[in-house]
């Protein structure tokens, strides 16, 4: 059986650290589960999470012959914005520019790099969600920029994973 969150985490853990702003770099946090589950996570972490990468809850299938697992990977990618009057456009450059989408861009490398995932579907569908609420109610007990990414990945045994050359949102190689 292939364990879908070691294999994330594995590959995870790989994706470079993050510029935040002038003076500070991080590297991802990765961990799973529902909406329950995120703010009990948060909550623990004290909010030290950031940049977070979620993995929602999503059916998987397992070819016992193949040893393969199929799945349509649901995965938020967060960063914490707590100034709710920001416009979009101060948004995007801030959280977009320097934490979303390049780690939006690190993890779908890491899915076509790895040699232990395959992308199954080239279409792969990313949502932006710039201050994450519902009815101006937070959906965790933190404010966030977010980008949701589905992608259908298939996970196999055969292989470890390759350290990974990764190419950054520049084009300039890391």
């Amino acid at each position: 059986m292939i364990v879908v969150e070691d294999k994330l985490a594995a590959l995870f853990s790989q994706i470079p650290e993050i510029k935040i702003n002038d003076n500070i770099t991080k590297k991802l946090t990765f961990s799973w589960g529902n909406e329950l589950e995120i703010n009990r996570y948060i909550e623990k972490s004290k909010s030290q999470c950031y940049p977070l990468v979620w993995l929602l809850p999503t059916e998987e299938t397992y070819s016992n012959s193949k040893d393969l697992t199929e799945k349509k990977v649901s995965l938020v990618i967060a960063q914490l914005e707590d100034r709710k009057e920001l416009y979009n456009g101060q948004r995007w450059k801030g959280s977009y520019e320097h934490v979303l989408n390049p780690l939006t861009n690190y993890i779908i490398q890491a899915f076509s790099k790895s040699a232990t995932t395959r992308i199954t579907d080239s279409d792969i569908s990313i949502f932006k969600h710039p201050n994450y609420s519902k009815k101006n109610e937070n959906v965790t007990i933190d404010r966030w920029d977010a980008t949701r990414i589905d992608i259908s990945i298939e996970f196999n045994n055969k292989f470890c994973i390759n350290e990974i050359k990764w190419q950054n949102p520049l084009n300039e190689n890391t």
